[in-house]
């Protein structure tokens, strides 16, 4: 999502995963000029504060198609 590759994966996005995708890159062209990840494709984005911070606590990829994931990543797919 981040780097707008949706069309390099193998698996089926819609519409709604292309504008996601897009939303992302343009905020982390945005911060990555100025600091500031606001752009026009996302609503504002207020600055945290160090009174909050979230952390996902399940953060094992226990679920995830790991081989998939691998060939989906290098060029030509990888042997696995």
């Amino acid at each position: 999502y981040a780097f707008s590759t949706l069309d390099k994966n193998w698996r089926p996005f819609e519409a709604v995963d292309y504008e996601i995708s897009n939303q992302l890159a343009k905020s982390f062209i945005a911060f990555a000029k100025n600091g500031n990840p606001n752009c026009n494709e996302i609503p504002v984005w207020k600055p945290g504060t160090a009174k909050v911070m979230t952390f996902c606590e399940n953060t094992r990829p226990a679920h995830w198609n790991i081989p998939q994931l691998l060939k989906n990543t290098f060029i030509g797919g990888a042997s696995i």
